[in-house]
């Protein structure tokens, strides 16, 4: 976003300075810290979903995290933005290096289901998790950041998935675990019944044209957490009226 009657300034990382609000992001959006008067309550949460964050402030957000994306060095960016007289502080971080510990993936995926249950009851969305029964019962991963992955890209497809009605049924998102002995790697797909991504959009997801950004954004930070387990990520979908949805696929190397 283009500076508004000097309102805005994006710059390198600078020591600090008076802020009515103070935030370190991940470079998905997510808030990692908060301070000065930051609600609490946004740590943990993508600032897109932020109850009372305004506007400006989420368009001044995804600047920054497209810069940061964008430009090798510095990976620690600031924004300042006069806000109806509120200045705003943000910060983007590279992600935290990985905690590698034994997990259980099934028990780790339905656990991921439940915390997004309730939301997707609210609308009346079906959430199922299928493990294969070849998957390795415990896998040396990143265990709260392949939480992250599951949820977050659930939570993008509750955006889009048909919401229950008397005369149309829900939709649906389901998590599935496989696994491949010729690699050895497990894969892991969330895929739903929504109305699918144009191949335009699709195509311009990871590139550095106009992107639909709070998705694109999200799918940045999901790929560097792959790739940061040797793995890779795949995006299909279909905006077919009969066939349409999205299964956004990662996998996972079995060391």
């Amino acid at each position: 976003m283009a500076a508004s009657d000097g309102a805005t300034t994006v710059s390198p990382e600078s020591p600090a300075s008076d802020a009515d609000w103070d935030l370190v992001l991940a470079r998905d959006g997510t808030v990692l810290a908060a301070a000065e008067g930051t609600p609490a309550s946004w740590v943990g949460r993508r600032l897109d979903d932020c109850d009372g964050a305004p506007e400006d402030v989420k368009e001044a957000t995804y600047t920054v995290l497209e810069r940061a994306y964008h430009e090798a060095a510095p990976l620690a960016l600031q924004l300042r933005l006069e806000s109806n007289q509120r200045i705003v502080r943000l910060r983007v971080v590279d992600a935290l290096p990985l905690r590698r510990v034994p997990t259980n993936l099934g028990a780790l995926l339905h656990s991921c289901l439940e915390v997004m249950r309730p939301q997707a009851k609210a609308t009346d969305i079906r959430l199922e998790a299928i493990v294969d029964e070849r998957v390795p019962p415990l896998l040396v991963i990143d265990a709260d950041k392949v939480a992250w992955i599951v949820t977050a890209l659930i939570g993008n497809a509750l955006r889009y998935v048909h919401h229950g009605s008397i005369m149309m049924p829900s939709g649906s998102i389901v998590v599935r675990a496989t696994y491949n002995s010729a690699g050895p790697d497990v894969t892991l797909e969330v895929q739903d019944d929504g109305p699918g991504i144009t191949r335009e959009r699709l195509r311009a997801l990871f590139g550095a044209g106009p992107r639909h950004r709070p998705l694109a954004l999200g799918l940045l930070m999901v790929r560097e957490v792959v790739a940061a387990h040797g793995g890779h990520l795949e995006v299909h979908s279909d905006t077919d009226a009969f066939l349409s949805g999205t299964t956004v696929r990662l996998t996972l190397p079995v060391s």
